[in-house]
C-alpha cells in the first residue's frame, strides 16, 4: 500500500507568509512617508513662491532707481521724497512733461505696478541720511509683510 504523505517545506512555527499584521505595518509605513514627502513638496513650494516675489521686488526697486537718477531735476527739487498714494499728474506717455510732473508719473506708474506685480504691493521713497535715497516695496506673504530696501545715491 502505498500512502501519500504531505511534508511540511518549513520547519515547525516558520510562517507561510505575510500576517496581516506585518501587511497594515508596512502600510502605515509607506503612509508615513508619503506624506512626509508631500509635506516637503508644500514647504517648497511656499518657499519657491517667496524667492519670487522678493525677486520681482528686488526688479521694481531697481526700475525706480533707475527713473530716479534718469531724472536728475526732480532729485535737486526733492520732489520723489514728497510723494504718496496716487499723486496726481499728467500722462507722460501721451504728452510732454517737466521734471516734476515725470516724477509724479514715475511713482504713480510704479506703484501701480507694485499693486499688480506683487500680492498687496505699495512703494515708497524716503531720504535717511544727507543724499542718499531708500527705495522701499512691501507686499502680504501670508500673515507676514515681508519688505525690500534699497539705499542709493541718486547722483
Amino acid at each position: 500500500m502505498n500512502s501519500t504523505h504531505k511534508q511540511n517545506i518549513f520547519p515547525a512555527g516558520w510562517p507561510g507568509g505575510y500576517t496581516l499584521i506585518e501587511t497594515l505595518i508596512s502600510l502605515f509605513l509607506l503612509t508615513t512617508a508619503l506624506l512626509g514627502l508631500a509635506a516637503l513638496y508644500a514647504i517648497s513650494l511656499k518657499s519657491s513662491h517667496g524667492a519670487t516675489m522678493h525677486d520681482l521686488a528686488t526688479m521694481q526697486g531697481m526700475g525706480m532707481v533707475e527713473r530716479i537718477r534718469a531724472n536728475p531735476s526732480a532729485v535737486d527739487a526733492g520732489t520723489y521724497l514728497g510723494l504718496s498714494g496716487e499723486p496726481s499728474g499728467t500722462d507722460c506717455t501721451t504728452a510732454h512733461c517737466d521734471p516734476e510732473n515725470m516724477a509724479r508719473f514715475d511713482f504713480r506708474e510704479w506703484n501701480r505696478q507694485n499693486a499688480s506685480m506683487l500680492p498687496s504691493g505699495t512703494g515708497d521713497i524716503s531720504n535717511p541720511a544727507g543724499n542718499m535715497y531708500q527705495v522701499t516695496i512691501t507686499w502680504a506673504d501670508g500673515e507676514a509683510t515681508p519688505s525690500y530696501s534699497l539705499t542709493f545715491y541718486p547722483r
